[in-house]
């Protein structure tokens, strides 16, 4: 099995911006958490808006992490009379077998809910009875390259929608390396692809992104990593970048 080091698999997976350790599980009594912050923009102007991260995951059997997310989104600039998106979400992620290279299988489950009723005193973005049940199988490998130590992550399963949104299928593929002990590198690619079920009014869309980050360990236990978004291809959307800034921990 190869070790990646003091942050399970060298953090390969994303929920909402938020880091998770993908396929693999923390170590019992063993925990991660990151706060981050980010920047989007339309290309074509007209709409921006900034975001908040926060995330923790723990250990709650060696086979078996809790975690939970709470992000924030507010329009800025010409957008900024609309109301700001807040949200959580609380997931279990349970490792099925690990193989004969020490590469993890494991499921993911994973339950959204929008808090705008009890954060904002106006009409929020999306429904405050929309609920978001995602479900994902997930997969894992270390191994070693000319440039490091690296992994490599792919996560597929389904989101449903309680409201008039559509069903999603959803696809994430990672690959890292770490050239040094101090720095990381990955890049990620995140599929959405709507399965056409929304009702009228509802949104439904494709969308490719890409995006590339860098992190450097400023202690044992801390990383900053910064990176960005971009949206490549899409249908009935219109395409955007982020900007990533982020702080994770291991405890």
């Amino acid at each position: 099995m190869l070790r990646l080091g003091g942050l399970t698999g060298a953090i390969a997976a994303c929920v909402g911006g938020a880091a998770t350790a993908g396929a693999w599980t923390q170590p019992a009594g063993a925990g991660f958490s990151s706060v981050g912050s980010s920047y989007y923009a339309l290309r074509g102007g007209g709409y921006e808006e900034l975001g908040l991260t926060s995330y923790i995951e723990y250990g709650a059997l060696d086979w078996l992490t809790l975690g939970a997310v709470i992000e924030a989104s507010q329009p800025i600039g010409a957008a900024g009379d609309q109301p700001g998106d807040t949200g959580a979400v609380a997931l279990a992620r349970v490792r099925l077998a690990v193989g004969p290279h020490g590469d993890p299988f494991a499921a993911q489950l994973s339950v959204g809910a929008p808090l705008n009723d009890v954060v904002n005193d106006v009409a929020p973005q999306r429904d405050d009875d929309e609920i978001e049940t995602d479900f994902r199988l997930l997969y894992g490998r270390g191994f070693s390259s000319p440039f490091g130590d690296g992994w490599a992550n792919a996560e597929a399963g389904v989101r449903l929608r309680s409201g008039i949104n559509s069903d999603e299928f959803r696809l994430d593929l990672t690959v890292g390396v770490r050239p040094t002990e101090r720095w990381l590198t990955f890049v990620q690619a995140f599929v959405t692809r709507s399965l056409g079920n929304e009702d009228p009014f509802g949104s439904d869309y494709d969308v490719l992104k890409i995006a590339p980050s860098a992190g450097y360990r400023i202690t044992p236990e801390l990383t900053l990593v910064v990176g960005t978004e971009h949206e490549v291809a899409g249908r009935d959307i219109t395409l955007g970048d982020r900007f990533r800034l982020s702080i994770w921990r291991s405890f």
